[in-house]
């Protein structure tokens, strides 16, 4: 590689080799069920999982798992087979997520709180021969749906009458170990294909916080989100023990009781959520001794008012889109450091990642460009999406013949010490509250409702630090706009942290002069304007965090 020192104070050398010089050991050979047999080998009467009063040791999980992988194995899985786990977040959940791999395939985490035309859309995208789910869940699913639908409750006393072994399976580290899926720019969710590789190479050892036998580590993340993974495979492969939330609740103070009744040390929140616990009873996290939060900017007031209650607490600030199996850049907070905006850190172990201008060329220090990131955790690209793979997933102009880059429309800058900054977006795509939505998707729905003849969809910051979706809305003729009735039909279609907080019916829309929506010109919500949607129940912005997780 030819480097140079531009006179535009670009140094080709100190961006692309030396800031990227991230390489570290790992089992870069093993999968992720391997790596958990030698956690099992090493310790089984340990506690691996906790969940409503239940406590169940590495053994156990281990033959659970073994059972339900040969149930599956018996029916056609192997290697990058995909199997639905339509299961809400529990130890049933956990245990099939790992007999999925144990039978060599990969599983896709189908959310029951999802609308059934989602989960029907995913099904359908994935052509998925078999789900795993309940009875009480059957509903969610498509009552056409061409899969072998496995309900678990009714099926138990079958597949536990099965050996305790694992199925012998041959499955390599590029192999998939899950398909996750994400919200999509033209209307339909995409489904991010991670392999074993690129999971392993994020927990196997963490470089974000310690997994290890003393730590508990709170599950609160729903199965549809990375966070999940990070939280599941980061504790099972560590030798931690897995405490998971429970499903239904929604409220700050049953969290508060969850942290203390369970002894959580480890916790893995979205940025909004964690600043809503700091405002709420920062007291709370006194028994915590690492965070991980991600998915907004976070304020390093709130940080400090942690730090400066529990000494010696670990606050870690991470980066990453789903694509690239999670995690790509961490920073630890540091108080005496706390001054401006927190980084996003260095990068994790055996990453790359590029700040290149559109002619994928780098950017000074100091200046913003978009993030192109590469390095074992890349995924595979896009679930039977190969122009949108080609697209996002592009040649590396700066590694070896066939290596890739996912470009992430993310903006973000070097700083001369050589953490990164968060800066923007350069597309349609948001985060309210930690979750990634893609603005067209969400104004897909709404002018696919009879009564819409057009749509924009906004994300608005009209009051410091509380970003909400707006829809702005035009009746087709002869209809009317009802929005909260118009928010009830959403629901049926879109997750409920997609669905606009405010919709704003006009008379018309404001144009550019090329005939596009003006968006800088949509009007701010009022009293007068302003038609909040009717969902009171998460009443707050942290419970609504809390359902949607």
């Amino acid at each position: 590689m030819r480097f140079e020192r531009r006179g535009d104070g670009t140094d080709s050398r100190l961006l692309l080799a030396e800031w990227n010089d991230s390489a570290a050991d790992y089992p870069r050979d093993s999968c992720l069920h391997e790596l958990f047999q030698e956690q099992v080998r090493c310790d089984p009467d340990a506690p691996a999982v906790v969940h409503d009063g239940l406590r169940v040791s590495y053994a156990d999980l281990d033959a659970r798992a073994n059972r339900l992988a040969r149930f599956l194995a018996g029916r056609g899985v192997g290697a990058d087979s995909l199997v639905g786990v339509c299961l809400g977040r529990g130890l049933d959940a956990v245990v099939a997520a790992l007999a999925v791999l144990k039978a060599g395939g990969a599983y896709v985490p189908l959310d029951p709180n999802y609308p059934a035309a989602r989960l029907a859309a995913m099904l359908a995208d994935t052509g998925t021969p078999i789900v795993l789910t309940q009875r009480h869940f059957l509903d969610r699913l498509p009552a056409d749906t061409t899969a072998d639908v496995v309900l678990l409750d009714e099926q138990r006393a079958g597949i536990d009458a099965l050996t305790s072994t694992a199925p012998s399976v041959v499955v390599d580290p590029e192999n998939l170990a899950v398909v996750l899926y994400t919200s999509g720019s033209t209307g339909v969710p995409k489904g991010a294909m991670l392999t074993h590789r690129g999971l392993v190479r994020l927990v196997r050892p963490s470089a974000v916080v310690r997994f290890d036998r003393d730590e508990v580590v709170g599950q609160l993340a729903s199965v549809s989100f990375d966070a999940a993974a990070f939280e599941m495979w980061n504790a099972l492969l560590g030798g931690s023990c897995l405490a998971i939330y429970p499903a239904e609740t929604t409220s700050l103070d049953t969290l508060a009781d969850f942290l203390a009744d369970n002894q959580v040390t480890t916790m893995v929140f979205t940025t909004g959520l964690f600043h809503a616990v700091v405002d709420h009873r920062v007291e709370m996290l006194d028994g915590l001794r690492q965070i991980v939060v991600g998915g907004e900017v976070l304020s390093p007031g709130h940080c400090a008012r942690v730090t400066d209650r529990v000494p010696g607490i670990s606050i870690v600030n991470v980066y990453g889109p789903t694509e690239c199996s999670a995690v790509t850049c961490r920073s630890t907070f540091q108080p005496a450091r706390s001054a401006g905006p927190l980084p996003i850190g260095r990068l994790m172990p055996n990453t790359r990642l590029y700040v290149l201008d559109g002619e994928l060329k780098p950017v000074p220090i100091g200046e913003p460009g978009e993030a192109y990131i590469g390095g074992d955790g890349l995924g595979r690209g896009f679930w039977a999406r190969p122009e949108l793979t080609a697209e996002r997933f592009v040649a590396d102009p700066f590694g070896p013949p066939g290596s890739r880059l996912y470009r992430t429309g993310d903006m973000v800058r070097w700083r001369p010490d050589g953490d990164l900054d968060f800066v923007g977006r350069v597309d349609d795509q948001v985060k309210i509250r930690g979750f990634r939505i893609e603005l067209g998707e969400v104004e897909h729905a709404v002018a696919q409702r009879p009564e819409v003849a057009k749509a924009a969809v906004v994300a608005r910051e009209d009051q410091p630090g509380v970003k909400r979706l707006v829809a702005y809305v035009v009746a087709a003729a002869g209809s009317t706009i009802d929005p909260p009735a118009l928010a009830r039909d959403l629901t049926d279609v879109l997750p409920g942290h997609m669905v606009p907080s405010v919709i704003v019916p006009l008379d018309t829309l404001p144009l550019t002069p090329n005939g596009k929506v003006d968006r800088r010109a949509l009007p701010a919500p009022d009293r007068r304007s302003m038609i909040a949607t009717p969902y009171t129940a998460p009443r707050t912005p942290a419970e609504r965090d809390l359902a949607a997780v």
